[in-house]
């Protein structure tokens, strides 16, 4: 779990307690204050890591388009 700092078409900056190293593949699940489909699921790559005490992630998504679900389900 972490927090979304800032988010584009191709990639998110993410505050997390425990940053994995770069190069790492990785899904970033966002979730969405709306009704039915609350979860955007995006395949990304870690290319940059900042520590302290949150790890700043920058992640590169290997996709523009997200799947949607929730995280430990299929997605839908």
């Amino acid at each position: 779990m972490g927090v979304l700092r800032n988010i584009s078409s191709s990639g998110a900056l993410l505050s997390i307690p425990h940053a994995p190293a770069e190069g790492t593949a990785l899904d970033v699940y966002i979730q969405l204050p709306l009704q039915g489909k609350k979860w955007m699921k995006y395949p990304a790559q870690v290319v940059r890591v900042e520590q302290g005490s949150s790890a700043i992630t920058a992640v590169k998504f290997d996709t523009a388009r997200p799947v949607f679900g929730s995280p430990g389900m299929a997605a839908s």
